[in-house]
């Protein structure tokens, strides 16, 4: 699998609910050689690399966390909340899902504890 390097111009960021950012680019017209390398990196974890090409930067911020970095409760709640949209309940709100959710989920947890005595 190979390295892409382009200049780009981003066309739209938007905030997810588990506080991750998604984002849009345009690159200048690719060769069909260039289309095959950016296109065999889609769904794969990449390292990104964001430089003004204007001038020269004055700081880099670089963000420690990989994608695959958050603590077990975030990851759960990201799972809930992919299930909330996909099973669109109209008649609650994401908190009041989670809410119900994670009561049934500690329920099932509590009934496989042995009794005390």
């Amino acid at each position: 699998m190979k390295s892409f390097v382009t200049d780009a111009i981003f066309s739209g960021f938007s905030s997810r609910a588990d506080g991750s950012c998604g984002f849009r680019g345009t690159t200048p017209e690719l060769t069909a050689t260039e289309k095959a390398a950016l296109m065999e990196l889609h769904g794969k974890n990449v390292r990104l690399l964001i430089e003004p090409s204007d001038y020269e930067p004055e700081s880099t911020v670089k963000v420690e966390k990989s994608m695959h970095s958050k603590t077990p409760s975030q990851r759960l709640r990201a799972i809930l909340f992919v299930q909330f949209r996909q099973q669109q309940p109209s008649d609650m709100t994401f908190d009041s899902f989670y809410v119900k959710r994670m009561g049934e989920i500690c329920e099932r947890e509590k009934s496989m504890l042995e009794p005390e005595h």
